[in-house]
């Protein structure tokens, strides 16, 4: 009858401890600078307050795959990295304001947000959803050509 018991108090242990590890990686999972569950909206203006504060590590967490690869690419072309053409970008653009956003259609895992800086014409910012993340898509802005509305 030891014997049982003493199995059962471990296996009651080895139980206890996943739960426990468990729980951490969630909960360490859940506190990180993650983009999961966030609309196309809150990842589109969680990137512009990223990229205002020149966290260009978190500002590209919001870009799409084919985004960094054209950004890599252009970044090449002119002898530099991406974070030196994020930062160079960033300090240009500290003194602009957050735009204002508006009009999230969402359909499938593509999306699109109006967004409008005063005294500018009113731009459409694509958004792909990528392992179940919204990330921007500038590559698929300059496949179509940026086309600013007038509104």
């Amino acid at each position: 009858m030891n014997v049982k018991f003493s199995i059962k108090k471990r296996a009651h242990g080895i139980i206890v401890l996943t739960l426990a590890l468990a729980l951490s990686v969630l909960a360490v999972a859940c506190s990180s600078n993650s983009n999961a569950g966030k609309s196309p909206t809150e990842t589109l203006r969680a990137y512009y307050d990223a990229a205002k504060k020149k966290d260009v590590e978190t500002a590209k967490k919001f870009l799409s795959r084919g985004t960094m690869q054209v950004m890599e690419d252009i970044a090449k072309g002119q002898g530099k990295t991406v974070d030196e053409m994020l930062k160079e970008g960033a300090n240009r653009d500290t003194q602009m304001p957050t735009p204002e956003f508006s009009n999230e259609k969402i359909t499938g895992d593509t999306a699109s947000v109006d967004i409008k800086v005063p005294e500018q014409p009113l731009v459409t910012m694509q958004m792909v959803k990528e392992d179940g993340e919204w990330k921007l898509a500038i590559d698929k802005m300059m496949k179509g050509g940026i086309k600013p509305e007038s509104k």
